[in-house]
């Protein structure tokens, strides 16, 4: 497992250290296969923004030169920021990443210019971000990884937004907002301190002294990931399921449930297009609560004794079964039908794909910010089958009268009882996620991307950011003794959905939490996200 692993993530070089490429592999290498897939539509693109706030207004030009000079300071900490992603021989599942030593500042400078992109037109962060989801490149043709996309805000001439579109496979939630702490670092350096340009963005007159030495990159620091960290794993990663299960594949699930035969039914909803051509290929839709909502949620978990990512998925469960079973969006009375049977008979909520960080298990390859670096990407994903009578403990439902009777009371004792025990039969160690990502090598050759068109849940808890330590200098709760300095008022995070899945995203900043719902516009109507985002808030004032 150690050599496979060595030479999987072990970036080589075939002209004396100008190129370095390696082949994507694991959960990488799945997300690629989904955004190329003509079925699957680009998902999995993601887009990360942050909405900053500058101490004085900036013209134009001068923020140019400024996000320029940090752009480029990020790239020299953090090189994977320069990646192309090219394809493999025309193979659907084989992706590389390629990235190219400037011989000199002019092709650093180059570089920027090709991976920003600016725009005029004034928007809130969140309709900027509505407007990128419609954006997308396969990463078969040669695109950089990451776009740096900046714009005005409509809100303040003080106030810009700065979003990182990408590839998800070369970005992650938490290796992203990683990110953003470092290249803020720097732009606050030049607005705030008075730290000088790099030479020559401003009149062109000299080369840049910021090129990259082959010679620095073929060191085992800077050829980053994990070349010194490698962990023998057991033979099986399906530790813990007993031996009279069969296995069953869920469709898109990256490796197989086991399940006591006979196949347990699944409750996933009945769908139907409502909109042939919408404007927009999604619809998100987000909940940010209140400083005082959030604390006492946090509250909350802490009397019951579980954890906010157990609550939380124990909430899009129970919000789910209650939105379809109330019919949200004038379902036909056929459709009607098949909910109230799949009610009945389901034995399992499936929760797809809760994503987790392992970055910070990889010890000096914890951080972008470290001497030695860190992945791209270091996602990873466990499914969960939650058991359906413990939905239905708490939602009800009434064939006769058709109506929905929910029982907070019991719902820490039922729904959230039952999502910490599959949280906690979950593998999640060192060993089992190399395993896992062993195995995403092999399903990427398989991969279907009709599969993405079950109308699951998908969701990443990203955690509260300032107890992470991220970008907790630039938070508007934190104070600071510096005479001025750039805040960041709120951060956006998504990727690219467009077909009947759900994806759930949550995260904690300046002591809110906001649940971000995203899902395919053709299949679920703006009216239709909203009422689910109400049941989803009604429930956390009803148990918290």
């Amino acid at each position: 497992m150690a050599s496979t692993l060595e030479s999987e993530l072990t970036y080589q070089t075939k002209d004396g250290g100008k190129t370095w490429t390696r082949e994507l592999f694991g959960f990488e290498q799945q997300v690629a296969a989904m955004a190329a897939n003509s079925t699957s539509d680009g998902f999995g693109t993601y887009t990360a923004g942050m909405s900053i706030i500058l101490p004085r207004i900036l013209s134009k030009e001068t923020m140019q030169e400024y996000v320029t000079s940090a752009w480029i300071s990020l790239r020299r900490v953090v090189p994977t920021a320069a990646l192309r992603s090219r394809g493999v021989d025309g193979d659907p599942s084989k992706f590389i990443y390629e990235y190219t030593v400037p011989s000199d500042g002019d092709e650093t400078l180059q570089w920027a210019k090709d991976s920003i992109v600016w725009i005029d037109e004034k928007m809130t962060l969140h309709d900027r971000e509505v407007d990128l989801y419609n954006d997308y490149w396969s990463p078969a043709t040669g695109h950089y990884v990451t776009d740096l996309v900046v714009c005005p805000s409509s809100e303040s001439d003080t106030k810009w937004n700065v979003l990182f579109h990408s590839l998800h496979a070369s970005l992650d939630g938490r290796g992203s907002l990683q990110m953003f702490d470092i290249f803020v670092r720097f732009l606050n350096d030049l607005v705030c301190k008075g730290v000088p340009l790099l030479q020559s963005l401003r009149n062109g007159e000299q080369k840049l002294n910021v090129c990259f030495l082959a010679s620095h990159y073929s060191s085992s620091a800077s050829l980053f990931f994990l070349s010194r960290l490698f962990y023998q794993t057991s033979n099986s990663s399906h530790a813990g399921h007993s031996s009279g299960t069969t296995s069953t594949r869920l469709s898109f699930i990256d490796y197989p449930i086991k399940l006591k035969p006979p196949a347990q039914v699944a409750f996933l909803r009945p769908f139907s297009v409502v909109d042939e051509s919408p404007k927009n290929i999604q619809n998100c839709k987000d909940v940010r609560l209140t400083a005082e909502q959030t604390l006492k949620l946090r509250k909350a978990c802490r009397a019951h004794g579980y954890t906010v990512t157990q609550l939380l998925v124990a909430l899009k469960a129970v919000t789910e079964v209650e939105w379809v079973m109330t019919f949200p969006q004038d379902d036909p009375e056929d459709q009607r039908l098949e909910a109230i049977r799949i009610y009945k008979e389901s034995s399992i909520f499936p929760t797809a794909w809760n994503l987790v960080d392992q970055r910070y298990k990889l010890k000096d390859y914890s951080s972008h910010s470290s001497e030695h670096s860190s992945p791209s990407f270091a996602a990873d994903g466990c499914t969960l089958v939650l058991s359906m009578d413990a939905i239905r403990a708490v939602v009800k439902f009434d064939e006769d009268t058709r109506k929905v009777e929910t029982k907070p009371e019991l719902f820490w004792d039922t729904a959230v009882a039952e999502s910490k025990k599959q949280w906690t039969s979950c593998d999640l160690s060192l060993n089992a996620y190399v395993a896992r990502e062993v195995e995403r090598r092999e399903a990427s050759k398989e991969f279907d991307g009709a599969s993405y068109m079950l109308p699951a849940l998908l969701s990443t808890s990203l955690g509260d950011l300032e107890a992470l330590d991220i970008a907790t200098r630039f938070s508007e709760s934190i104070p600071s003794a510096d005479p001025e300095r750039i805040l960041i008022e709120e951060f956006g995070i998504a990727i690219r959905t467009p077909t009947t899945l759900k994806t759930l995203l949550f995260w904690q900043w300046n002591n809110r939490l906001t649940i971000r719902v995203t899902t395919g516009a053709k299949w679920t109507t703006n009216e239709g996200i909203v009422a689910y985002n109400n049941i989803f808030e009604r429930w956390i004032n009803d148990v918290c």
